[in-house]
């Protein structure tokens, strides 16, 4: 009896499913970027960590600073995660991730101080010169030639766009803070970093998460803002019919959310550097609000109620298409201050005085970082005073 096409296409189809089936039951262990060769995790904590696998499968994590095995089990989309209990300041250290199909080892494992830097423009700009506006530090040529800490790791969030569903992952990866390295990091994550380091001699983890020209609702998850009729307006004008044939998707509401804060969701760090407000200046008398609703969704999700924020001010810049100029952004700071001074563990860090009235990007990020890891230190100081 002859074997139709649409028989055998069918036949194999039902195979080729049965074979994927059997893959996707040892599929083994996924772990997202963020959780990988030479990351730092906070110390003295329960630090988060997550991943894939099949689902149903028990995932067992044992570390080399305890004896301990920390178990969880993948659910029915594959997704699982924990906590495990981090020692004091360590290096050298690793993770090893087994199941009953496989096993993962995560190497070079610092714990000490991580912080998250996220943001626009000034938070991204680098630290040495790339293009006609990413022009590098004042003093980058002596940096560079300051930085050699191998006890300093750098992790960037890659820049891509996702409005439609939040993502699981990005495409960053730990780097060890060295010349080459650092060249076009965050000029403002590395001077915070390599003060912290000379001043504690303890690990230090930077994350930079920024993208230039974002407004804060960018970074604000949808549903935070979606019915809420503060948020009207920016809908309707950062709309992505109307931001797309720009590319500027980065200005939709919820966008940067999606592509670059969802993949590194928990990710236990000590707090958050935050330099941001350049592209709300125009809707000033709103950020406060807008600011601190974002400042408590973060809190919440990250499941750390007090999470500091250290918030940069908008350095001094004589707008040419901001209505008010100077005016408006002496406005803007005083939002920024009440947002400091209404929410708890919320710092507002000076920098009205280090401006460049014609340059929106002033390049000395040294005196600003330096002021960002003294009053890091100088809270860190207080709380262990008590």
């Amino acid at each position: 009896m002859k074997t139709s096409f649409y028989s055998l296409t069918n036949r194999l189809l039902a195979l080729a499913a049965t074979l994927l089936g059997a893959l996707g039951a040892n599929a083994g262990i996924s772990l997202p970027a963020i959780i990988s060769d030479n990351m730092v995790m906070q110390q003295h904590c329960n630090a988060k960590l997550w991943g894939t696998a099949a689902p149903g499968e028990c995932i067992d994590v044992t570390t080399t600073w305890s004896d301990k095995t920390y178990s969880a089990t993948a659910d029915n989309s594959g997704h699982w995660e924990l906590r495990i209990a981090t020692p004091g300041c360590s290096n050298g250290e690793a993770l090893t991730f087994a199941s009953a199909s496989d096993t993962v080892t995560v190497k070079n494992v610092m714990v000490g101080e991580v912080w998250l830097c996220s943001g626009q423009s000034n938070m991204e700009f680098p630290v040495g010169r790339k293009n006609e506006w990413q022009t590098g530090m004042s003093t980058f040529e002596s940096d560079i030639q300051d930085a050699e800490y191998p006890m300093i790791h750098l992790f960037k969030v890659d820049k891509v766009r996702s409005i439609d569903k939040p993502r699981t992952d990005c495409n960053g990866r730990w780097i060890v803070c060295n010349a080459e390295n650092v060249y076009d990091f965050s000029a403002i994550a590395f001077v915070v970093g390599r003060d912290l380091y000379n001043r504690l001699h303890r690990p230090v983890g930077m994350i930079s998460c920024a993208w230039g020209g974002s407004p804060a609702e960018s970074w604000t998850k949808r549903d935070v803002m979606e019915n809420d009729p503060l948020y009207t307006s920016v809908f309707q004008q950062y709309s992505l019919e109307k931001m797309a044939p720009k590319h500027w998707e980065h200005k939709v509401p919820g966008m940067l959310w999606n592509s670059m804060v969802s993949p590194i969701l928990g990710y236990t760090v000590k707090g958050n550097i935050w330099y941001q407000g350049e592209s709300n200046v125009s809707r000033r008398n709103e950020y406060k609000d807008l600011l601190t609703a974002m400042i408590s969704d973060w809190r919440q999700r990250w499941n750390k109620s007090d999470m500091p924020f250290y918030i940069i001010e908008l350095a001094d810049f004589l707008s040419p298409t901001d209505k008010g100029g100077r005016t408006a952004w002496a406005e803007f700071r005083k939002a920024q201050a009440e947002v400091a001074d209404t929410n708890k563990n919320v710092t507002l860090i000076k920098n009205s005085d280090l401006g460049e009235w014609n340059d929106i990007h002033p390049l000395d990020k040294k005196t600003l970082g330096q002021r960002v890891a003294a009053a890091i230190l100088i809270e860190m100081n207080t709380k262990n005073r008590k």
